[in-house]
């Protein structure tokens, strides 16, 4: 034991395997692709269920109950923010986009014009090319914020992690 690092334990193997978990997961959740979003969802599900399960039984000033704890809120405080900034993105989108080629289209089908499949994706595909600025804004501050939440949140983690180290406040959101 290092005599200037009280609390420095040898890394655990339970430990770097929920952190590479979590690295997975997120990898997986921004990869705009439905099956490997969806095993992403899960695989953070299961990290989550893990962390949480692991620190029964164990006192707070068990190593692996600290880092399980600080994954545990990792988790949840990112999940929260990511709902949250992309429940914002989508009301900046509602309220700021421009439905004009909807409305033309919507006008149209109560006049009785009957649209074919390639003239309504050719509909969405105008809506997308006239709000893309708004999107690719909505799009930032939604994924800017939580990518840099999850980062932080792992390197500081597996640091301390690797180094055998307990996570001063492993229950605090930052």
């Amino acid at each position: 034991m290092n005599e200037e690092q009280p609390h420095q334990e040898k890394p655990n193997t339970v430990i770097i395997f929920g952190y590479g978990l979590l690295i997975a997961a997120t990898l997986c959740l921004f990869v705009p692709l439905l099956p490997v979003f969806v095993t992403g969802g899960l695989m953070l599900s299961f990290t989550w269920l893990m962390a949480v399960t692991l620190t029964f039984g164990k006192s707070p000033d068990h190593l692996v109950h600290n880092h399980m704890t600080y994954i545990a809120r990792t988790i949840s405080t990112w999940s929260t923010l990511s709902f949250v900034l992309a429940c914002a993105a989508g009301i900046l989108v509602s309220v700021k986009a421009d439905n004009s080629v909807y409305n033309e289209m919507l006008n149209g089908r109560m006049n009785g014009i009957a649209y074919s499949m390639q003239e309504s994706i050719d509909v969405m595909m105008n809506y997308i090319k006239i709000n893309m600025g708004l999107m690719i804004v909505a799009g930032l501050m939604c994924l800017v914020p939580s990518a840099g939440y999850i980062a932080y949140r792992i390197t500081r983690g597996l640091s301390n992690a690797l180094k055998g180290q307990f996570i001063g406040n492993p229950k605090a959101r930052f």
